[in-house]
């Protein structure tokens, strides 16, 4: 159960299945993302930014459930009006 203001992929307040520290990793992923956040603000290039987004997305692997393939939905493409074309 998810209460209000926690996250829903807190498995634990101490450690998950995997054995992670999930508190300790959530502040990792909260000081990265402070981090990249001053990058941009200071005009880093993407190139350069990269491996911090990166990091940041393995912190995040480490305590998100591991996600099943979906399929993509495909956009639905907008139907030409029959008539007069330019």
């Amino acid at each position: 159960r998810c209460y209000r203001g926690e996250s829903p992929l807190r498995m634990s307040s101490t450690a998950s299945e995997s054995g992670v520290d999930v508190e300790a990793v959530e502040a990792k992923i909260k000081e990265k993302g402070d981090e990249i956040r001053k990058l941009k603000e200071d005009g880093i290039s993407k190139e350069d930014l990269a491996p911090h987004v990166a990091e940041l997305l393995a912190l995040k692997a480490k305590i998100a459930p591991p996600e099943e393939a979906k399929p993509k939905k495909e956009k639905k493409k907008p139907l030409k009006k029959k008539g007069k074309q330019p």
